[in-house]
């Protein structure tokens, strides 16, 4: 059971530095396409493109207003990847304890689902491979 639920979160698990880079790219969205966040994603791409429309035409002024905003706004995101993704990936853990919960497996022994989600939600994903070895070892 901890298995599945190792391999289940490390599938849906998402690195910092990857959403960092495609935040420090200038193509504003990229990011929120990489946590799945279509709707925002979508939006910030199509701001991002009017105002590279906007550079080629009468308006570049407004065009380069409208980038310079985009660019403010996706800053705060840049500087805060480490607990974006923090906060995404406790959720994900949180959806596949839930989802392997609910399983007869899980239900037999909850004490240990408990403390194995507590853990992650305390110390981070950066510790999921170490703590599942150290389970699978017995020294936990």
């Amino acid at each position: 059971q901890r298995l599945r639920f190792f391999k289940k979160t490390e599938q849906r698990l998402k690195d910092p530095d990857t959403y960092a880079t495609l935040n420090y790219l200038f193509i504003a969205g990229l990011h929120h396409f990489y946590l799945r966040k279509w709707v925002r994603g979508s939006i910030n791409l199509s701001i991002f493109l009017f105002g590279m429309i906007l550079l080629f035409t009468g308006l570049a002024v407004l065009g380069v207003v409208v980038l310079i905003a985009i660019t403010v706004i996706e800053l705060n995101a840049l500087f805060k990847s480490q607990q974006v993704i923090q906060e995404y990936n406790n959720t994900v853990m949180e959806g596949v304890y839930r989802e392997i919960s609910r399983t007869a497996v899980f239900k037999k022994a909850p004490e240990l689902c408990t403390r194995f989600f507590q853990f992650f939600l305390t110390t981070g994903s950066s510790m999921l491979r170490k703590y599942c070895v150290a389970l699978q070892l017995g020294y936990i």
